[in-house]
């Protein structure tokens, strides 16, 4: 017996409006921009399940303090990448730095917009940071009381 194919839904503006407060205007100006896949000729009209992960990915790293620009750029310089089909934000791991998006690319992590490989994994020199300082807790400095070695000052 032959299985009918699954079909994909799509949903309408109204719902990605409702999960992340993003626009029809703003949609359109991410897709003209090149951030989210244009829509397809012959298929429904909305957004499928591939396209609402790439617009939570645009809006995780907006949160994160990422520039449109840079994210723009980031979706353009994937796009030249071999195994990239159409849609980077969700073919790669990426995530923000502060300063720039970085994806995994064979197990290394590189710089999207600079191209460059980095020597460690930003991510995980932060946890080892975190780690290190936590045993340094007690000698925080706040802005009433200021503790140095174990000492007021």
């Amino acid at each position: 017996m032959i299985r009918p194919m699954k079909r994909e839904l799509y949903y309408s503006e109204a719902v990605i409006w409702g999960l992340y407060k993003v626009s029809r205007q703003r949609l359109y100006h991410w897709r003209e921009l090149g951030i989210i896949p244009k829509r397809e000729a012959g298929l429904p009209r909305g957004y499928s399940f591939p396209d609402i992960l790439s617009i939570k990915v645009v809006v995780k790293l907006l949160e994160a303090g990422c520039r449109l620009n840079k994210i723009a750029a980031a979706v353009r310089k994937l796009k030249g990448q071999p195994n990239i089909n159409n849609n980077p934000l969700t073919e790669k791991k990426l995530f923000f730095t502060g300063n720039e998006i970085c994806a995994l690319l064979n197990g290394k992590v590189y710089e999207v917009n600079s191209g460059q490989f980095l020597l460690f994994d930003p991510r995980e020199l932060i946890k080892e940071l975190k780690r290190e300082l936590a045993a340094f807790d007690e000698y925080h400095v706040s802005p009433s009381y200021r503790k140095v070695a174990g000492r007021a000052k």
